[in-house]
């Protein structure tokens, strides 16, 4: 990441850099948001919620879901969980967010 400093700026160089940052920071989330099919961005109407709504599940995301789910199975594992105490709390949160719960 590049960062401008004006230094004859009146905004102080601290405050100019945490403009920066947080400036960059939006932008890495647009495209994130972008890749992942959530938004569209358009030059002239700029930034729109993706009409058809959640992209579909495919082989991409089974892919990330898998990659995400792997280090929490392991560590599941290393502290003595088995495949269906591991389901039973998998199916909780499943069933909990489906109702409109946090936990």
């Amino acid at each position: 990441m590049l960062i401008t400093i004006d230094l004859e700026s009146e905004v102080p160089i601290y405050q100019q850099v945490r403009n920066e940052i947080v400036v960059h920071k939006v932008n890495k989330v647009y495209q994130i948001l972008k890749q992942d099919g959530f938004i569209h961005i358009h030059r002239q109407k700029g930034v729109v919620i993706n009409p058809n709504g959640f992209p579909p599940v495919d082989d991409s995301f089974l892919e990330k879901v898998r990659q995400q789910l792997r280090p929490i199975i392991s560590e599941a594992l290393c502290r003595g969980m088995d495949e269906e105490e591991f389901h039973k709390e998998v199916k909780t949160i499943f069933h909990s967010i489906q109702k409109g719960g946090i936990t």
